[in-house]
């Protein structure tokens, strides 16, 4: 089943934003911004939200925890949770994302 975290990253003082490096980062640990739903196409996930298939979502929390650090972030909220049964409106992809 496939796990979905959303996150808010508390930015700095200084005004140095996180967010696009945390979430390439995440990419690169094949988590993706977009799910399919059955007999509903592709759904693009809201900007700080990722899914990814056989985890955890402790390990969600964890691989996301890291990679923050890593990049010199505080994680402000988090939510980890397994996905059964989807609804969403599709969106469109984040262009500047990547």
């Amino acid at each position: 089943m496939p796990v979905l975290i959303t996150y808010d990253i508390k930015e700095p003082e200084f005004g140095l934003k996180k967010d696009k490096e945390i979430k390439r980062e995440m990419l690169a640990l094949g988590y993706i911004d977009r799910m399919l739903v059955m007999d509903d196409g592709m759904h693009y996930l809201p900007k700080s939200t990722l899914v990814k298939r056989d985890i955890t979502p402790h390990i969600a929390r964890h691989d996301l925890l890291k990679i923050a650090q890593k990049c010199g972030a505080t994680v402000e909220r988090l939510f980890a949770t397994e996905v059964s049964m989807p609804v969403a409106i599709t969106g469109k992809p984040f262009d500047d994302e990547r």
